[in-house]
């Protein structure tokens, strides 16, 4: 979004941050069969609605590929549940560079054409922060201010005008995803790990540091059980501060005579795409690692295996209460 937004969300992640940290800490160490398991304890669980709909909602991107890669993923999904019909209607939405039929508000008005009377949107996003929190929740109507009305409004974005029901599940950081996407990447390009040092790398939020790395704990000790000589973990947003957090590793790890194997945690770009983009862009040289000893995996995380089901079973959890 543009820089009136941005700058919003990031104030009001610094406030939200300490709040989050703790409750997605909650949400990550349980996958959502636990959660529901401990709360159907308590009490029994009922379904949301008698036609509910899964709204899946994703960043946006002025890319064409983008479009075509997150409807890819929605049909895996839709796959999913005409084999096990939960959801009345499976929809896909972008929260920004998306006008309709591709924004929110237009899924929500088929939404409501299918006659559902309750919706579960699932962020497809890595990690809870700014966006996730702030932004789709203002969309979707479940999070109002009169800041990210204006800024909304600036931006040209609808806001859902819906007296259907809405809930959110948490993100991709949920559970055990991120866990099994990093080993699983790790494993398919690492030969001679005593010799190898794993290197992660995500967009990041500065404004929720701690959040981040605590919801990249378990997958950096998981990777670390395959015996790398070191693992570590670096934030460059969708490329800006690659020169600055990612390549210096790099370098350091050739010095020592270690091969850099580097995962990356993005929805729908993979290390060797995301490293191969930086390269060849304006800023080509600076961040060019010619020459240095490294090996990029090819997985993007909405690609995995396991994602798609993940999505589902997070829509699953959520469509009872």
């Amino acid at each position: 979004m543009k820089l009136s937004l941005s700058r919003l969300t990031f104030a009001l992640a610094a406030v939200a941050a300490s709040f989050l940290t703790l409750g997605a800490s909650q949400v990550s160490a349980h996958s959502p069969n636990k959660a529901e398991d401990a709360a159907t304890s308590a009490v029994e669980l009922v379904p949301r609605g008698e036609k509910t709909a899964l709204l899946l909602v994703f960043h946006g991107s002025p890319a064409p590929s983008w479009s075509k890669f997150t409807g890819k993923m929605v049909d895996r999904v839709r796959a999913l549940n005409e084999k096990i019909p939960l959801f009345a209607v499976v929809e896909g939405a972008q929260m920004e560079f998306s006008k309709a039929p591709n924004d929110i508000a237009s899924a929500y008005k088929r939404i409501e054409e299918a006659g559902c009377d309750a919706v579960v949107a699932v962020p497809v996003f890595v990690y809870p922060t700014s966006h996730v929190q702030f932004d789709v929740a203002s969309i979707l109507g479940i999070y109002a201010s009169a800041e990210m009305r204006a800024a909304l409004a600036e931006e040209g974005i609808q806001v859902v005008r819906s007296k259907i029901p809405t809930v959110a599940t948490p993100t991709l950081s949920s559970g055990d995803l991120l866990k099994n996407f990093v080993v699983a990447e790790a494993r398919s390009i690492s030969k001679e790990p005593k010799n190898e040092r794993l290197l992660v790398i995500a967009h990041g939020d500065e404004g929720y540091a701690g959040l981040v790395d605590s919801l990249n704990e378990d997958a950096l000790k998981a990777a670390a059980e395959l015996g790398f000589d070191r693992v570590d973990a670096a934030f460059c947003g969708i490329g800006q501060t690659f020169a600055e957090n990612v390549k210096p590793i790099v370098e350091a790890n050739d010095r020592d005579g270690k091969k850099t194997l580097i995962v990356a945690i993005y929805v729908a770009s993979s290390a060797e795409s995301f490293v191969a983009r930086l390269q060849k862009g304006e800023n080509g040289a600076k961040n060019s690692l010619e020459g240095l000893n490294y090996k990029c995996s090819k997985g993007a995380l909405g690609d995995f295996g396991e994602t798609a089901p993940w999505i589902f079973e997070l829509g699953r959890e959520a469509s009872l209460f």
